[in-house]
């Protein structure tokens, strides 16, 4: 399926970021995994770039900061997630 390229953020001990993780994969939708889970320069530069959001998964689609897994769940439901994906 052709979109928006999906970006990640992840750490191997979140729980949201298996379930964000496991909604790309069900969904089959391509999407890039980023573990910063031993690198916290990484995590602390995407924190900083985009508001200083601190919880993970960061979701990224396009150059669009989507936020956590609540925040793609929000888009999901209000059906604005296909728009974003340009689906």
């Amino acid at each position: 399926m052709k979109h928006k390229k999906i970006t990640v953020y992840t750490r191997s001990y979140c729980p949201y970021c298996v379930f964000a993780v496991k909604y790309f994969k069900d969904n089959n939708l391509d999407f890039e995994e980023i573990d910063v889970s031993h690198n916290p320069k990484l995590r602390a530069t995407i924190s900083k770039d985009n508001g200083h959001f601190r919880t993970l998964p960061m979701i990224i689609i396009g150059t669009t900061f989507v936020g956590g897994y609540d925040d793609l769940m929000l888009l999901q439901r209000q059906g604005k997630l296909r728009a974003l994906l340009d689906i």
